[in-house]
């Protein structure tokens, strides 16, 4: 009785060893996620309206933007994502922290997000450490969010910005 327990516990052991997703590991040079979009705006339009986009899209753009610079074309800051990153039915969502970097010349933009950080949260009376994105199934995950939330809402707004405002 007691060999059939044990051989019982290790095949389900086993099943679920076995049908656990194997995560693919990436070099940190592939830890990006980056974005050509081209506006018909100058760089001096695009520059402008990227500050005016963070100032209205994010809580605090000064706690957003790290840097920025109208010669070089670049404005880099720090800012958080809700992904959800569940396999299953319930889901799993956690904030990560991202990097993202604006270059900008005439007539286009370079959005790139990286350093990929996922914060510490409780699950299921479990404390889930802060840990950076390591593999490609997350990056897989958050890819989509940072081009429908942010690079596309970006670019829209450039677009919709420039359009004459009649009132």
């Amino acid at each position: 009785m007691k060999n059939t327990m044990i051989l019982i516990v290790f095949l389900i052991a086993f099943i679920f060893i076995s049908c656990a997703p194997q995560l693919t590991s990436i070099p940190t040079s592939e830890r990006i996620y980056q974005n050509v979009v081209e506006v018909d705006l100058s760089s001096e339009d695009i520059y402008n309206k990227t500050l005016t986009w963070m100032a209205e899209s994010f809580r605090s753009s000064k706690e957003v933007i790290e840097y920025k610079d109208i010669v070089e074309g670049k404005i880099i800051g720090n800012t958080i994502i809700s992904v959800n990153f569940s396999e299953g039915i319930m889901p799993l969502y956690r904030d990560v922290r991202v990097t993202i970097i604006i270059e900008i010349k005439e007539n286009k933009f370079r959005f790139t997000a990286k350093n990929f950080i996922l914060d510490d949260m409780i699950f299921m009376n479990s404390h889930l450490p802060e840990t950076p994105v390591e593999y490609k199934e997350q990056l897989e995950k958050i890819s989509p969010i940072i081009e429908t939330n942010l690079i596309n809402n970006l670019k829209e707004y450039l677009l919709e910005s420039s359009k004459p405002d009649e009132w």
